[in-house]
């Protein structure tokens, strides 16, 4: 009796044994059937990559480093772009940051970037160190007024300095020179005459 008993034990373990392994099986099918394997989502996600159309916004942000600010504007799509994904476009502004065109190196063009990317929407950041242009050298005039020299800037109206210089102190071919209104080009000049009349 306790054989019989202990073989029917086997035979019901061995069977409960067999039902877990079919059923896992089962199920293991049923789950590969409804996830995809990664290849299938790669190749998917590649069909419906993104690109470039001649319907897609082309955004450039224009960034100051010195001063910290931004400007966004819109411009045309270039036409090398068209048709690219976002790894090409990247590439292509690589490409354009090594050899920028003469109006941004102008500007002072140190890098740019992509920034956001889809069919709808490209933005580029092009970041600039503006380069604020030389000022033309300040020129000056020297007159009389009240026996003191009395310097004006270009204007002719603007009183830039009195020199506490009297007339009478200087040379007559110097004096003769200020009496008819003495053009002096630049500061480092005028600072010049200044240090060799004043005592």
């Amino acid at each position: 009796m306790k054989t019989l008993s202990r073989i029917s034990l086997f035979f019901m373990v061995a069977a409960a044994f067999f039902t877990m392994g079919i059923y896992t099986k089962d199920m293991a099918h049923h789950l590969q059937t409804e996830i995809p394997s990664t290849e299938d989502s790669y190749k998917e996600v590649a069909a419906q990559e993104s690109t470039i159309n001649s319907d897609t916004r082309y955004l450039i942000e224009a960034y100051d480093a010195v001063l910290g600010q931004m400007e966004e504007h819109s411009e045309e799509m270039p036409a090398k772009l068209l048709g690219l994904t976002r790894e090409r476009c990247e590439e292509e502004i690589a490409v354009y940051a090594a050899s920028p065109s003469l109006e941004d190196l102008e500007k002072g063009f140190l890098s740019a970037e992509l920034i956001s990317f889809s069919s709808d929407r490209v933005v580029v950041r092009k970041n600039y160190q503006i380069i604020e242009e030389t000022s033309v050298p300040m020129s000056f005039y020297l007159v009389v007024e009240n026996h003191n020299i009395i310097v004006y800037e270009a204007d002719s109206k603007t009183r830039f300095m009195d020199t506490k210089l009297k007339i009478d102190t200087l040379p007559d071919e110097i004096q003769d020179e200020i009496i008819n209104i003495k053009y002096i080009e630049n500061e480092e000049e005028l600072y010049n005459f200044l240090e060799s009349y004043s005592s």
